[in-house]
């Protein structure tokens, strides 16, 4: 597929800290190939056309993961977000994974880049929902995009200390009780720019 040729892209791409072998991610770009979801984003945004846009299905670790900031960086040296919707961990079945439905757009040549503020990740104060031993309440701290920090109203459900994806009491996403997940979506989408 030849670079800058791409009007849309959308896909639920695959998760994973599996390395891509690329050529065209040597010098310079490696980072970018080191785990296969960010490598599709990247790759992607390549073939894309200036003002092209892209919708992906990932792991909420694109945006939230510290240690990924240079990926987001690069990513947002061609690539404005035009929003996220971070999904509940039972949004999918068979898995208990927080996703995150990501849209972006390929900026145009001569373009300033919009808000930027999205590549940072601020520590959030979780409680778990059971007291300790001692019926005290702990919490744990979690790193959440800047961007869902600013729009609360793009996560669909509640932040939580659920997950059991590597142990316990990791960072969740809850679904909010006798809510439409798809109607959510829906509503969320209507709030983009």
């Amino acid at each position: 597929i030849p670079d800058n040729s791409i009007d849309i892209a959308i896909s639920n791409v695959p998760f994973g800290n599996v390395p891509v072998t690329d050529p065209a991610f040597r010098r310079g770009r490696a980072h970018l190939a080191s785990s296969i979801h960010n490598y599709f984003f990247a790759k992607t945004l390549d073939k894309l056309r200036p003002g092209g846009v892209l919708a992906f299905i990932t792991t909420h670790h694109t945006l939230d993961a510290p240690s990924k900031q240079n990926v987001r960086e690069s990513l947002a040296e061609q690539a404005d977000l035009i929003g996220a919707i971070r999904l509940p961990k039972s949004a999918f079945p068979d898995t208990e994974v927080v996703t995150d439905i990501i849209y972006m757009r390929k900026r145009l040549p001569g373009e300033e880049p919009g808000d930027q503020r999205w590549v940072q990740t601020q520590q959030l104060s979780i409680e778990k929902p059971e007291p300790n031993y001692r019926g005290e309440i702990e919490g744990i701290e979690a790193p959440v995009n800047q961007y869902f920090i600013d729009h609360p109203e793009m996560v669909l459900g509640t932040h939580s200390a659920t997950g059991t994806m590597r142990g316990r009491d990791e960072y969740a996403v809850e679904r909010i009780a006798g809510r439409d997940l798809v109607q959510d979506i829906h509503t969320a989408t209507a709030r983009f720019p």
